[in-house]
């Protein structure tokens, strides 16, 4: 059995990583026009939920093909990973839609199994992935699952296959039943268990959000970003993002927060002075929380000259930070400067950091400048300290100004033949 390994969640799915190769016996007979032959089918466990509760659904997947299908599955929570969308409904036939999704991170573990003639697979989640904590009253679910078949290496996919539809009732709670769920909800989560995270966000319940901003600074980045993603599905989103702006300008910002800030649309000049007043913080998670949060609203920043002052004064001090963790958040909240004493701050970082990965970075952000002003630091990182990177020289050619030009001319007399070459091409 292939497996995978697969890091982070968002819109746009990452890439898959194979540890092994791809299943030997796959989809290949019956597959014609239309894809496998696969029997699809939905249930509930039950048919009647409180609000919050957890819903798990199955879908089953039958194989009609006279070969081995190999259906995808992993660890993920919600199914998408696996080729599962779920589809809910009202009674007035209106579509129950899920909040914005915050970028997750994980390690999903999954592999292909083998699904033999007239055999049938199973997956089950839980359907309040999906949705925001439903209202009393009934619904309907169906789902769709995505089959790939996988012929000479090649990944074939098909057109969803749709279930029939399953009905369900929301009701009530009674307060004591919603209490102890809450309570032990709250207590698992403390202890950093990421689907007790998840299920606070399930209940809707405002009163949830203390818990899960403090599981937004915790140690473990998994957590943050299940709590931030939990933060959406809660009601009365005006209130939890000024609540949420309260705790951060009194605790600090992590790279987390700010995000979340920053997407669910926090006023550009509150989320501004939180960062600029925590960036010399003493714990190096807020001070790069703070440069994040600088990141963000630099474009904000940029269109009055007095912050952009303020702003760039603080990344030039974050590039000399002592910690990592600060560097590379101000390397990369410096992406867009063509200010000659950033540019220089940031050669400095190229050839200088202690960090290789924080030097990689930096050498990467002054590949993507196209201004004069880093042009002499180019002339120093391609002709005396070369590092097999003639993405500079190409770079010099881009900027195509007379000084870029003469460093390219320069590099034809250089003692190191791949600096020749590379500027002969680009001249």
């Amino acid at each position: 059995m292939a497996q995978w390994v697969q890091h982070g969640w968002g819109a746009k799915a990452a890439a898959m990583v194979l540890a092994a190769v791809l299943p030997a016996a796959s989809s290949r007979a019956d597959v014609g026009d239309t894809g496998p032959q696969l029997k699809t089918s939905l249930r509930l466990e039950k048919l009647q939920f409180e609000i919050g509760e957890p819903i798990p659904a199955t879908l089953e997947l039958v194989n009609r093909t006279d070969d081995i299908y190999a259906a995808q599955t992993s660890t993920e929570d919600t199914g998408a990973l696996d080729g599962l969308t779920f589809v809910v409904t009202d009674t007035a036939g209106r579509t129950v839609t899920a909040p914005p999704a915050f970028p997750r991170t994980g390690n999903w573990i999954g592999s292909w199994q083998n699904v033999r003639r007239h055999d049938k697979y199973e997956r089950r989640v839980f359907l309040n992935y999906w949705f925001l904590a439903l209202s009393p009253g009934r619904y309907r679910v169906h789902a769709l699952y995505t089959p790939h078949t996988f012929v000479d290496g090649k990944t074939q996919t098909w057109p969803a296959l749709q279930t029939s539809s399953v009905e369900f009732e929301i009701v009530p709670p009674t307060a004591t039943k919603f209490d102890v769920r809450f309570s032990r909800l709250t207590e698992q989560a403390e202890k950093g268990d990421v689907v007790a995270v998840d299920f606070l966000g399930f209940t809707g319940d405002p009163a949830s959000a203390p818990a899960l901003v403090e599981a937004l600074y915790v140690d473990d980045p998994r957590v943050q970003r299940r709590a931030a993603n939990a933060l959406n599905y809660l009601y009365d989103q005006p209130t939890v993002l000024s609540n949420m702006l309260t705790s951060v300008r009194k605790r600090g910002p992590n790279v987390t927060a700010v995000e979340w800030l920053d997407a669910r649309g926090a006023p550009r000049d509150l989320l501004l002075a939180i960062c600029v007043a925590h960036a010399d913080a003493d714990d190096a998670v807020i001070r790069s929380g703070a440069i994040a949060g600088l990141r963000l609203t630099q474009s904000f920043a940029d269109r009055k000259p007095k912050l952009r002052k303020v702003v760039r004064a603080t990344l030039l001090t974050a590039l000399a930070d002592r910690d990592q963790r600060v560097r590379l958040e101000a390397v990369s909240a410096v992406t867009r400067c063509d200010d000659a004493e950033i540019v220089a701050a940031l050669a400095r970082v190229a050839r200088e950091d202690p960090t290789g990965r924080v030097r990689t970075e930096a050498a990467q952000c002054l590949n993507d400048l196209r201004c004069d002003a880093v042009v002499p630091h180019l002339r120093e990182l391609l002709l005396s300290d070369y590092r097999l990177r003639p993405d500079f020289a190409e770079q010099l050619r881009l900027i195509g100004t007379p000084a870029a030009r003469d460093v390219l001319r320069d590099g034809l007399k250089s003692a190191n033949v791949k600096v020749k070459l590379v500027c002969a091409e680009q001249l």
